[in-house]
C-alpha cells in the first residue's frame, strides 16, 4: 500500500536485513580462498567477492532506488475495497442491492464422515 517510496521502504525494512545477512554469511567462507597461495584460488576469490558485493549493492541500493522512481502504481486492492479473495467490491447502487447485501447468506451444512 501507499506510494512507490513507501512500498520501497517497507520492502527494504522487511527483507533488507536478510539480503545483507546473506551477503555477509557468503563472504565469510569465500574469505578463506583469499588466503590460498594458488593463483587459481586467488582469482576465484576475487571473482566471488566482486559478485557478492555487486549483488548486495544491486539489491540494497540500485533496485530500490529504481523502483521508487519508476515502480508500478498501487494495486487496485490498495486503493479499492476488496473481499477476502482479492476481488474488487463495489458499493451497492440501489436500495434493493443494499438490502440484498445486508442479508446474511445461509451457511452450508457441515457433513461429518465417521
Amino acid at each position: 500500500r501507499g506510494s512507490r517510496t513507501a512500498r520501497t521502504r517497507g520492502a527494504l525494512r522487511e527483507i533488507g536485513g536478510a539480503v545483507l545477512e546473506g551477503a555477509v554469511s557468503t563472504m565469510i567462507p569465500v574469505a578463506i580462498l583469499g588466503l590460498a597461495s594458488s593463483y587459481v584460488f586467488q582469482v576465484f576469490h576475487q571473482m566471488l567477492v566482486s559478485i557478492i558485493v555487486l549483488g548486495a549493492f544491486n539489491g540494497l541500493i540500485v533496485l530500490p532506488v529504481l523502483l521508487s522512481l519508476v515502480g508500478s502504481a498501487p494495486l487496485a486492492s490498495a486503493t479499492k475495497r476488496c473481499d477476502e479473495e482479492g476481488r474488487v467490491v463495489r458499493p451497492p447502487t440501489t436500495d434493493t442491492e443494499a438490502a440484498l447485501a445486508a442479508q446474511a447468506l445461509p451457511t452450508p451444512p457441515v457433513i461429518v464422515v465417521a
